[in-house]
């Protein structure tokens, strides 16, 4: 059965699309008359850009262009000679900006922010626990370019997960994992490993000569790709061993299947009286084929 969108959906799913698409109209013909600025991008609602007249000046004539042909739009602006929040960014002129002309960022917090974290006490899994802080962690390494600011992003950090029940200790080791020198590391998007190889399956028994049947396997990949190039993602062919099923294994899926119980189930022991000093073991009745 297909799947049937409500308008009422269908609006919710357009609204960004459209909305970005409007605001592209509306950009390009303020900027037409207005005061270009040095750079400009925007992210959905949020916007930043670099003037090079005096900010008031410039910030105000193009935001009266769009605001007199579109009343309807509304800006919340702030303006800064040093500093601008961007998304969950800082971007200011730091120690870099000083010595290479360079911009610093760092993590943006916002002052509603509740920071309600998971709490320690909570029935989720450690693992889990131990994942989040990692993350936040990694996070403010890939947004601080200073490591003092990381430094301290993780001593605040620090603060309000003890707030949540989490012991110093258990936070230390989540931190030894994240290190702000792999920062450029973190911010490289990295691809996930694709498996290029080919398993082939087959059972193990005693006396099968393992590597002339891989050299043999890997052979004819390499004469499949000569004939058609879609062998040519994989790389080579690695057995798969598995092992036989014992008649143990085999007996233990015959009383499953026929009788409804689990495999090596055994009967109730059936006790003999037995004098002191002249012990026998207790019998049980074995598994019998019908």
């Amino acid at each position: 059965m297909g799947t049937f969108f409500t308008p009422a959906t269908l609006i919710t799913l357009l609204a960004p699309l459209l909305a970005n698409i409007y605001m592209f109209s509306v950009e390009r013909e303020a900027m037409a008359s207005a005061i270009k600025p040095t750079f400009y991008f925007r992210y959905i609602d949020d916007i930043i850009m670099a003037l090079d007249s005096p900010p008031e000046n410039g910030e105000i004539d193009l935001l009266q262009k769009i605001s007199a042909s579109h009343p309807h739009l509304t800006f919340t602006t702030s303006v800064h000679a040093t500093k601008v929040e961007f998304l969950d960014l800082v971007i200011y002129k730091g120690s870099r900006y000083r010595s290479r002309k360079v911009l610093d960022t760092r993590t943006h917090e916002k002052d509603l922010n509740k920071y309600l974290y998971l709490p320690m006490a909570s029935g989720h899994p450690r693992c889990l626990k131990k994942g989040f802080i990692i993350a936040e962690a990694i996070r403010h390494a890939r947004n601080c370019s200073d490591k003092e600011e990381y430094q301290k992003k993780l001593a605040l950090l620090s603060v309000r997960l003890q707030k949540r029940g989490y012991h110093p200790s258990f936070i230390a080791k989540c931190y030894e994992k994240v290190d702000h020198r792999r920062r450029i590391e973190y911010l490289t998007s990295r691809k996930p490993e694709v498996n290029r190889n080919i398993f082939f399956p087959i059972t193990w028994y005693e006396g099968l000569l393992t590597t002339p049947l891989t050299t043999y396997l890997n052979n004819k990949l390499e004469e499949f790709k000569q004939l058609d190039q879609a062998w040519t993602r994989y790389d080579r062919v690695i057995l798969s061993l598995r092992s036989r099923r014992s008649l143990r294994r085999v007996v233990d899926s015959y009383y499953a299947k026929t009788r409804g119980r689990p495999a090596l189930e055994t009967e109730n022991r059936i006790k003999r009286p037995h004098k002191r000093g002249n012990r026998e073991p207790p019998m049980c009745a074995r598994p019998r084929l019908e």
